[in-house]
C-alpha cells in the first residue's frame, strides 16, 4: 500500500474502533459512572436491541463472508475479523453511516 492508503485506512480504522465503543460500550459505562446509586437502572430495552442487532450482523456477515475492511485491502491473517468487524458496523446500521459522513466527509 502507498502512503496515502495506508493513512487512509488508519483513519478508517480509528472511527471504526471509535464508533463501536460509542455504540456498544458507552451506554453501559455512562449508567454506571453518572448515577452514584447502586440501584441505577439501565435500559434494558434498548441494549437489547442493540445487542440484538449486532450479534444478528455478525451472523449474517459470517454467513454471507461480507468484509467491508478487504476492499480497502486491511486483510487480518484470520478471515473472520473482518466479518466480525463488518457485522458490528452493520448491526450498528445506518446511525454509523449518518454520523461518519457527518463527522468526516462535511466541511465545518
Amino acid at each position: 500500500m502507498n502512503t496515502v492508503a495506508t493513512v487512509t485506512a488508519i483513519l478508517i480504522l480509528a472511527a471504526v474502533a471509535e464508533a463501536l465503543i460509542e455504540h456498544l460500550v458507552k451506554p453501559i459505562v455512562d449508567t454506571v459512572t453518572e448515577t452514584p446509586r447502586l440501584d441505577a437502572v439501565l435500559d434494558w430495552r434498548a441494549l437489547s436491541l442493540r445487542y440484538t442487532a449486532a450479534a444478528l450482523s455478525v451472523l449474517l456477515c459470517f454467513m454471507y463472508r461480507a468484509d467491508l475492511l478487504a476492499i480497502l485491502d486491511l486483510v487480518p491473517p484470520w478471515p473472520w475479523v473482518g466479518y466480525l468487524i463488518t457485522g458490528l458496523l452493520v448491526g450498528r446500521g445506518s446511525n454509523f453511516v449518518h454520523d461518519f459522513a457527518t463527522r468526516w466527509l462535511t466541511s465545518d
